[in-house]
């Protein structure tokens, strides 16, 4: 029962956090910001699918000069891609030393735990995210994370259609101004045309 109370606390402060028409930096900031928070991990990455199918860095918590470094991933290039290729959650204990270091003031260390998590509709993944900590992810807080992965994928999609409606609705009204435009030069030349004849 506490685990499912904690679960449902985590999932409403991660709905609040998601809520409203908000720009896609600014929600995946936040998504990720709220994750990091919510299962105690230091370092953290969300990766949105582009149309190439590559993946590429959107946010970031905590970030390194070695995660801006690797901000596009190809579909099945390492653990991230290999992941988001399978469309499976890949867990990783025995983390290299070599690996993105968890830095603060006073040093900086390699973390003890890797999850990386696909973030997917039921027909179509939208994304990764990468979580690094220096504990062991606990069962609750994988499932946890895995029962919230899908509402991410949702809500992030939705910022961007919202995104490629206002694109498409800009490009729409230009195309609209300079059809009128080019109707009032139409009509001046004709009437130009008209007085001519007329003389």
């Amino acid at each position: 029962m506490q685990a499912h109370s904690w679960q449902e606390i985590n999932r409403s402060q991660l709905l609040e956090q998601m809520r409203g028409q908000l720009e896609i930096g600014d929600l995946t900031k936040r998504i990720i910001a709220q994750l990091c928070s919510q299962v105690f991990a230091e370092l953290g990455a969300l990766y949105c699918v582009e149309e190439s199918t590559d993946l590429v860095l959107i946010a970031s918590y905590a970030s390194t000069q070695n995660i801006q470094a690797s901000n596009r991933i190809a579909h099945g290039e390492g653990l991230l891609g290999q992941a988001a290729k399978e469309r499976r959650m890949i867990l990783v204990t025995e983390v290299p030393e070599d690996y993105y270091q968890i830095s603060s003031a006073l040093g900086q260390t390699s973390p003890r735990c890797v999850l990386l998590l696909p973030i997917a509709t039921e027909s179509e993944l939208v994304g990764m995210i990468e979580l690094c900590s220096l504990r062991t992810f606990s069962d609750q807080q994988i499932s946890y994370l895995k029962s919230v992965a899908e509402s991410i994928a949702v809500t992030i999609q939705a910022s961007q259609y919202r995104l490629n409606m206002e694109t498409l609705l800009g490009q729409t009204k230009q195309e609209i101004d300079l059809l009128q435009s080019q109707k009032k030069e139409f009509l001046v030349s004709v009437e130009d045309c008209k007085e001519t004849a007329q003389v």
